[in-house]
């Protein structure tokens, strides 16, 4: 989902995270999800430290996990295929969402997931013209244009 621009995750917490250090619409977009009946998880390269602060989130997470806490980060295939496992279904019923194409749209494309790539903060915009964008099966400009494209889908 990621945190807002200048929010750093590079050491241990402050005295705490706040929901308002997320960008507005990942809350909501969660919650989108949940009510139409989607598995939610997070899982992104981050510190373990992070994992607490967005399960205390008021959304209900199904799938809470860091690089770190698992030892293997994006863009490696185990990162996607632990996923899956975690998530416990098949690759190709997950979608993963990410804003850079190299470490998230191609190599969840080759995990057999549905890539989705936001174009936003530095890297989605950076790397929006890169051939390798065509891997995603979506692409969108804001969280709140997920659940409708991934309706279209089924």
């Amino acid at each position: 989902m990621g945190l807002a621009p200048g929010v750093d995750v590079s050491g241990p917490p402050p005295a705490g995270y706040e929901p308002t250090d997320l960008y507005a619409d990942a809350v909501p977009c969660l919650r989108g999800l949940k009510a139409a009946g989607f598995l939610v998880g997070i899982a992104g390269n981050q510190p373990a430290s992070v994992e607490a602060f967005l399960r205390a989130l008021d959304v209900p997470i199904d799938v809470v996990a860091s690089s770190a806490s698992w030892g293997v980060e994006k863009p490696s295939p185990a990162f996607f295929a632990r996923i899956a496992v975690e998530a416990d279904v098949a690759p190709g019923e997950i979608a993963y969402v990410g804003d850079r194409v190299d470490n998230d749209v191609v190599p969840a494309a080759d995990a057999g997931m549905v890539a989705v790539h936001l174009r936003r903060g530095p890297w989605g915009h950076l790397q929006a013209d890169w051939p390798e964008v065509g891997r995603a099966t979506i692409r969108i400009d804001a969280l709140a244009e997920l659940v409708p494209a991934l309706a279209r889908l089924a």
